[in-house]
């Protein structure tokens, strides 16, 4: 979850066959088509406030949390407490997920925007479960009886514990206070961050000569300003610039052009939560924001993570140069005396090489 590491069980991921949401606990996979689905079976849907949608499912989500506080401490077992607080978020986010996954894909702005307000809110009532903290005693105190759990129960267990270790609850109010407010922050900007690309309006004017070689069926889908082509700066529209374009400053132009998506808001939003991830790592007692990230990774350290990429990068390096020599000979038949390969040329040679040598057209694949 944005902010804290105190997850959250359902969460986006990429299933075999779409965009989908998996539950942590339950394994369960929703790919796209359940979308399709929960769409068309709620045709009032996209008339519907979507934060109500939200604000019921939260709830939900904090009488479940009362309950769970409210069972006296003689009479806590793993099943109404750590289960039922894993069952309480995993059933927030089932209940949410499809709601929230409209902010990404919605063709109507205000169903988007009522889905980015709806996840700012599940995003700050995780980050403020990660800090209640009779919930963390509840916890604490059915783990201090040291019950006999399988081994399924206790990674359950003992994961909920380092979650809140690593939200900070084991310090003093002063710093809980301060992790919250950064965490709160760190969220807020991730969600910016997200939204400043995807209303990212910029376009880039090119002429059909300097567009020469895109596909007629994405040249003819632009929209047109006199005799110049208006190229908005989408993943699509910029890979196909890159894949197929033949004029080097097109692509130079179109690359830029991405890459500045958010603009300056986006350096500052960057900058920002750099400085509020050190300090978090900081009150928390850890080298580095790395050291924070890792800790739950597989690598478990940031010295593990380089020791994996000094191994690594001679083995890739083989392959890499191979490619590289292969691509500059092709940039040598059209560009006379070149010597590099720039970052805007590597997609079109490497489709120029599928087409010399394998035959591949890659319109029609």
């Amino acid at each position: 979850m944005p902010g804290s590491s105190f997850m959250r069980s359902g969460y986006p991921c990429r299933t075999d066959i779409g965009w989908g949401f998996r539950s942590r606990k339950k394994g369960m996979r929703r790919p796209a088509l359940a979308l399709l689905a929960f769409l068309f079976t709620n045709a009032a849907f996209a008339q519907a406030p979507v934060p109500a949608n939200v604000e019921a499912a939260i709830k939900r989500a904090d009488a479940a949390v009362a309950k769970l506080v409210a069972i006296p401490n003689g009479q806590r077992t793993f099943e109404n407490t750590v289960l039922a607080l894993d069952n309480l978020t995993d059933d927030l986010s089932t209940a949410t997920s499809m709601t929230l996954f409209l902010a990404n894909v919605s063709p109507e702005a205000n169903v988007r925007e009522g889905a980015r307000a709806g996840e700012e809110a599940i995003n700050n009532w995780y980050i403020a479960l990660g800090k209640n903290e009779a919930v963390y005693k509840a916890v604490q105190g059915y783990a201090s009886k040291k019950p006999a759990l399988d081994n399924l129960k206790q990674r359950l267990l003992d994961f909920t514990l380092r979650d809140y270790r690593r939200s900070g609850m084991a310090l003093g109010a002063d710093k809980r206070k301060r992790l919250l407010e950064i965490e709160t922050q760190i969220a807020k900007n991730g969600q910016e961050f997200s939204q400043n690309i995807a209303d990212d309006a910029t376009v880039t004017a090119f002429t059909k000569k300097e567009l020469e070689g895109l596909p007629a069926s994405r040249l003819e889908s632009y929209k047109k300003s006199g005799d110049l082509y208006l190229v908005p700066a989408t993943e699509t529209d910029i890979f196909a610039i890159l894949t197929f374009v033949k004029n080097p400053e097109t692509r130079q132009e179109a690359q830029l052009a991405y890459g500045r998506r958010g603009g300056q808001k986006n350096v500052d939003l960057l900058e920002q939560t750099l400085k509020l991830r050190a300090e978090q790592a900081e009150i928390l007692g850890y080298a580095s924001p790395a050291a924070y990230e890792t800790e739950v990774r597989m690598s478990k350290n940031p010295a593990e993570v380089e020791k994996f990429y000094s191994e690594l990068r001679p083995i890739v390096r083989r392959k890499a140069e191979k490619d590289y020599a292969e691509f500059l000979a092709l940039k040598k038949r059209d560009v006379k005396g070149a010597k590099t390969l720039d970052r805007w040329d590597v997609n079109y040679y490497r489709n120029k090489l599928k087409t010399t040598k394998y035959a591949i057209d890659t319109e029609k694949v």
